[in-house]
């Protein structure tokens, strides 16, 4: 339950940094890594959240570098980067209006190199670009999501006779509605008469090969403008998103490089196992889903629904379209069941 209010209204959040320090210890990371970064502009905890008119504009959150390895410590992790704009969080309750999030970005931290007969470690995972919504209830109205990146950083180099890291995964370029562990165990999004477009999810790229071994594979990524998940840390609970009356195009979902390329899945909107995602008189067109390029033997990424990649439930009423998408792979437009409404 919210216990605190914020109203905020005609205020720009320009270029803010949350930076995590190189090192080790994250969870997110694997086994040993760096600091994560989480929200570049603002997040709010167990509040009342009034926002109207504001900007968050090119605001970052760029996860530790991982350090490089020892004989005695092995592969070092890059940290992950939550919300390049704004993270609501745990017990809030925010309504949002004639707001615009353009250019932020999420940037998973570097792994760090591997020493001799030591792979290098994997990237850190990015977490939206723009907005993310965990563990909280939010209403967003009349607002624009345009040019936001989430990205996975790159595995690091392996060290002589062993593999490079695997790239991080990014996840929701656009908007990150995700179910984490805590109370209360439910996610939700509505979305109105909003603009969702070029935003980006990019998976990071396999780290180098040591003289002997083989590059890592690229990370994938899910979600170019939309990732809805209940199940994304294993939690078990309700996340739902909503929308009417909005744009989703020209998102992107593009595995990474690596000697097996990463997957590109869900251009427009990813919608995972156990979520719910509802639209109506909404157009989502003009996505892609790629998959990464593979190195010389090895197996490129698929990319698979352009428009929407559904695991979960998904409806779709009457008045809503979804057309010209397009994915390396197959299911240019959808992937997964659809239920009319």
């Amino acid at each position: 339950m919210s216990s605190d209010s914020a109203t905020i209204g005609g205020t720009t959040f320009g270029n803010n940094l949350a930076r995590g320090g190189a090192g080790r210890g994250t969870f997110y990371g694997g086994f040993a890594g760096a600091a994560d970064a989480d929200a570049g502009a603002a997040s709010v905890f167990y509040t009342s959240l009034r926002l109207s008119d504001c900007t968050f504009a090119g605001n970052q959150a760029i996860g530790g570098a991982g350090e490089p390895g020892t004989s005695s410590i092995g592969p070092n992790g890059g940290g992950a980067a939550f919300a390049g704009g704004l993270h609501i969080d745990t017990g809030t309750s925010a309504t949002i209006n004639n707001t615009t999030f353009i250019g932020n970005l999420a940037q998973g931290g570097p792994g760090g190199a591997g020493d001799a007969g030591n792979p290098g470690g994997a990237g850190g995972f990015g977490f939206c670009g723009g907005l993310a919504n965990v563990l909280a209830t939010t209403t967003i109205s009349n607002s624009t999501f345009v040019q936001n990146m989430a990205v996975g950083g790159a595995g690091g180099n392996g060290g002589a006779g062993a593999n490079g890291g695997s790239g991080g995964g990014g996840q929701g370029a656009g908007v990150w509605n995700v179910l984490a562990f805590g109370s209360p165990e439910v996610t939700s999004l509505t979305v109105s008469n909003s603009t969702i477009a070029g935003n980006q999810a990019i998976g990071g790229a396999g780290g180098a090969a040591g003289t002997g071994g083989n590059r890592g594979s690229g990370g994938n990524a899910e979600g170019g403008g939309f990732f809805n998940s209940a199940t994304e840390f294993g939690t078990i609970g309700q996340a739902t998103l909503t929308m009417s009356g909005c744009v989703v195009t020209g998102n992107n979902a593009v595995g990474g490089a690596g000697e097996n390329g990463g997957n590109g899945q869900g251009g427009g909107v990813f919608n995972d196992a156990g979520s719910t995602t509802t639209v109506q008189t909404s157009v989502i067109a003009g996505n892609q889903a790629a998959g990464g390029a593979a190195g010389t033997g090895g197996t490129a990424g698929q990319g698979v629904g352009g428009g929407v990649y559904n695991l979960g439930t998904f409806f779709l009423d009457a008045f809503s379209i979804i057309l010209g998408n397009d994915a390396s792979t197959s299911n240019d437009n959808v992937f997964g069941p659809i239920t009319p409404i």
